[in-house]
């Protein structure tokens, strides 16, 4: 993907006080790890013909984590017309993790 210098600044939180002029290409990815799970018991018993009785418990629990990365390139062009692509930012990301926990009783 191809971005202009002038809209370089929101993604990378710098100001343009570099002069950055010229194209710039971005590469970004996402990774997620993880995931929740889930643990219940249940127990349930007939009194009579008329009346049972149960209960039940269950645990959600879980962490995921998850990286969102991007890393630019300055674009230009050699005196033969080829496009070359300089390092100008790389291992650019942010790390967010959330654990999860949550219980639930039923009667």
């Amino acid at each position: 993907t191809y971005i202009g210098a002038d809209e370089l600044s929101p993604l990378i939180n710098i100001s343009n006080t570099l002069n950055l002029q010229g194209p710039k290409q971005y590469i970004s990815s996402f990774d997620f790890n993880g995931g929740l799970s889930e643990l219940f018991v249940v127990y349930s018993s007939k009194l009579n013909d008329k009346i049972s009785l149960g209960i039940s418990y269950s645990k959600m629990f879980g962490t995921s984590k998850y990286k969102y990365s991007v890393d630019l390139y300055s674009l230009s062009y050699s005196n033969t017309g080829e496009l070359l692509q300089t390092d100008f930012s790389e291992n650019n990301y942010v790390i967010n993790t959330q654990e999860y926990s949550s219980s639930r009783y039923l009667l």
